[in-house]
């Protein structure tokens, strides 16, 4: 699990949500304070294996 800031996510979003689409959580916080967690869709990963 990553934890990043927002000014953080906006300069490498490209870079996080590539480790989200490879199946990593990120936590996402605003002032030091947790305002998302993003998750892999776990549906679409099981159909692109099978």
């Amino acid at each position: 699990m990553t934890s990043v800031n927002e000014t953080e996510l906006r300069q490498y979003l490209p870079e996080y949500l590539k480790q989200v689409h490879e199946g990593e959580e990120i936590i996402i916080s605003l002032q030091r304070k947790t305002i998302a967690h993003t998750v892999p869709d776990r549906e679409e990963n099981a159909r692109k294996r099978h």
